[in-house]
């Protein structure tokens, strides 16, 4: 009997690990491809680069909202909005992509220093600062690895992530207040307002709701790499939430049917889930982190810590609780 369960137990071990890096290796690619549109695009500049279903947008000081058509630039401190079934792929001159998700609302301010020839994949050209604030709903980001100096926040009245190179999906309900981080690849330190801070790592999730750092799912990750692209797909907070079934998981083994192009979404187990907390590998290397700043709601101060690269502007500050990744610089 213990050595059935033993083969068991392999068995899963190894099926995970084949999960993971399918969804690795699906938002790699989505990566490139996306990186691909932004390969000439000017410094210090953000576009639309995928338009699903009803999107608009405003500037910054404006209440009229405009549709959003692919390939448009944006201007700083632009507000994005999504309907339900709809979704937007943004695009920025550092590298990195941001989804928002259907039934969104974000705030996205980008800064960076000037530099010259193509944008090189996975990593940025220059320093740069970029912001976006979740007023409603979720955002899938695909982060370069950044320059010492840079910073990527994605922040939301409650919680926030600053990251360095890594693929996360961070959700924000306004009606409810919960705050999801779902970590798919490196790793990030969520900080609440009373200056806690929780490190979380690649395959790991947390949940303001409680439970500690738990496990993700296989089937959660898998979501995250689909809703990246579908507006029609679950995302890895609805799944751990049970709003929504997950998707499909990939075949493993060598005799199952070949896949006749196109991905599918199904009602597949998700198999164990929060399988209780885990410490996060790396989470205490501290040199060249993204900074700390307005915690607890309420600071005015406007810093976020660390170094700006050459005097680049941190924009509009928000009160709220806020993640770090911390990773050793280049």
């Amino acid at each position: 009997m213990l050595t059935v369960f033993r083969h068991y137990f392999a068995f899963l071990i190894t099926l995970m690990k084949n999960i993971l890096r399918w969804i690795t290796a699906g938002l790699t690619a989505t990566f490139v491809a996306l990186a691909a549109h932004a390969a000439d695009m000017a410094p210090g500049t953000f576009a639309a680069s995928t338009v699903k279903g009803d999107v608009s947008y405003k500037i910054a000081g404006s209440t009229s909202y405009v549709k959003l058509v692919a390939g448009t630039t944006l201007p700083e401190g632009s507000t994005i909005k999504t309907a339900p079934g709809s979704l937007a792929i943004v695009v920025f001159a550092s590298g990195s992509t941001a989804t928002v998700r259907p039934a969104s609302e974000v705030v996205v301010n980008f800064n960076q220093k000037p530099f010259s020839g193509p944008i090189p994949v996975g990593a940025e050209p220059s320093v740069s600062k970029t912001k976006i604030h979740i007023v409603d709903g979720s955002v899938i980001s695909k982060v370069s690895k950044l320059k010492k100096g840079s910073e990527f926040n994605i922040t939301s009245p409650v919680g926030a992530a600053g990251v360095r190179g890594t693929d996360l999906e961070v959700s924000y309900s306004s009606a409810t207040g919960a705050f999801n981080v779902t970590c798919a690849t490196g790793a990030v330190v969520v900080q609440s307002a009373d200056g806690t801070t929780t490190p979380v790592s690649a395959g790991q999730t947390l949940s303001s709701t409680g439970g500690g750092v738990q496990s993700a799912p296989p089937a959660a990750l898998a979501a995250m790499q689909a809703a990246s692209e579908s507006p029609d797909a679950p995302s890895a907070t609805q799944v751990l939430t049970g709003e929504a079934p997950p998707p499909a998981a990939p075949a493993t083994s060598s005799d199952a049917p070949a896949a006749s192009g196109g991905s599918t979404t199904g009602t597949g187990d998700t198999g164990g889930t929060n399988e209780g907390p885990s410490s996060a590998a790396d989470a205490a290397n501290s040199g060249g982190q993204a900074g700390v700043g307005n915690v607890g709601g309420g600071s005015t101060g406007g810093s976020t810590g660390g170094s700006t690269g050459g005097g680049i502007p941190s924009g509009p500050t928000i009160p709220d609780t806020t993640v770090v990744d911390p990773v050793s610089p280049n």
